[in-house]
């Protein structure tokens, strides 16, 4: 064979073992990429969390924090003492989802996380959005700095009875949680970042109630109620990202009016927040002129 021949020979086979190789890494190529897709389905399916309320998505995935540790050693006992009773589900909220006593004097807050991360480790490389789930830890930081303010500071102006930020031993107990189904959760309380709060009743609806039975007075210190505490806020440096009074205030003890919503509550007693008592009330103020005009004079703010 001439040397034409065997090089021409040689460069075929070469020609051939390079298409064989590319056909192979190719191949290669698409088995690694079935396989990661699969492994992320499967990773996806096993973490999927089911829908409603479950114990994996109240664990707490916030890293410690000290200045959150002030909250933890106020009303100890007392905690415990609610806890002991069952909670059944009442509502849930944007941050939280809401329990309530079985003596009905109390509301369980307990804080939801499985939105402060990725639901699992593969979609976390599927849709990588750090920056989002960042931004969401942080706001809902914030939140817990304005629940513990609250809890230092306006106790009595809030309801609040004891708060747990920190996922650490604090109170070594199983609180049972009662789904909206009826299914029973048995949730170790100290993984969690919750809340108790006592039961108060939404403002509108109370004052309906106490005008439709005659209750006139109750109806009027209630309102007197609002203006003292929103006045006591005023003077203390109390301001709100959300001051709705018809969802986010409510009525213990027949007339007294707190704050139920503390996680947009923000604090600065170095200053008097200007005047927003009009704008928080006017809503309130339309809706008695249509409904109960005769009120329209405690309405009024004082001068």
């Amino acid at each position: 064979m001439s040397n034409e021949g065997i090089k021409f020979y040689f460069s075929r086979i070469l020609l051939s073992s390079c298409d064989t190789l590319k056909i192979a890494m190719k191949k290669i190529s698409i088995v690694i990429l079935v396989g990661f897709l699969a492994l992320a389905w499967l990773d996806l399916y096993v973490h999927q969390l089911p829908r409603g309320f479950c114990a994996q998505k109240v664990i707490s995935s916030i890293d410690l924090r000290s200045e959150w540790e002030i909250a933890a050693s106020k009303n100890k006992e007392k905690a415990k003492e609610i806890l002991s009773q069952d909670f059944f589900y009442l509502d849930k909220g944007t941050q939280a989802y809401v329990f309530l006593s079985q003596d009905g004097q109390y509301v369980l807050k307990i804080f939801k996380q499985h939105k402060l991360h990725p639901p699992s480790i593969a979609s976390s490389f599927i849709h990588p959005k750090k920056e989002k789930y960042q931004k969401k830890k942080e706001t809902f930081c914030a939140s817990l700095d304005g629940c513990k303010e609250a809890f230092l500071k306006f106790q009595e102006e809030t309801g609040l009875v004891y708060l747990h930020l920190n996922k650490k031993p604090d109170l070594s107990k199983q609180v049972s949680c009662f789904d909206k189904k009826g299914e029973k959760h048995s949730i170790e309380i100290d993984d969690t970042v919750f809340m108790l709060q006592k039961k108060a009743d939404l403002i509108y609806p109370t004052i309906a109630k106490y005008m439709t039975n005659g209750h006139e007075k109750e109806a009027r210190e209630l309102i007197s109620s609002i203006f003292d505490l929103l006045t006591t806020f005023q003077l203390r440096g109390v301001y709100d990202n959300d001051p709705n009074l018809k969802r986010n205030f409510g009525v213990i003890n027949g007339t007294q009016v707190i704050q139920i919503d503390v996680g947009t509550f923000h604090v600065d007693e170095t200053k008097k927040i200007e005047n927003n008592i009009s704008y928080v009330i006017a809503p309130l103020k339309t809706w008695i002129a249509e409904n109960y005009p005769e009120l329209s004079s405690c309405i009024q703010q004082p001068g």
